[in-house]
């Protein structure tokens, strides 16, 4: 997971590499911008729990 970057200097910048990540539609990009715990919550489904980087990728 060290090949994206985790943390970040500014709010822009966790927003624009969010969204960068979403483009990139690769799990390990996107679970790098989350923070940890990070909780789920889907109107339609169940909540999801994570508590590393690592879990957040393996179920993307």
């Amino acid at each position: 997971m060290t090949k994206y970057k985790m943390h970040f200097d500014t709010p822009e910048e966790a927003y624009f590499e969010f969204y960068k990540a979403d483009a990139s539609q690769n799990g390990d990009a996107w679970a790098a911008v989350m923070s940890y715990p990070h909780v789920r919550v889907a109107a339609n489904g169940p909540t999801m729990y994570f508590d590393t980087a690592r879990d957040y990728a393996d179920g993307f």
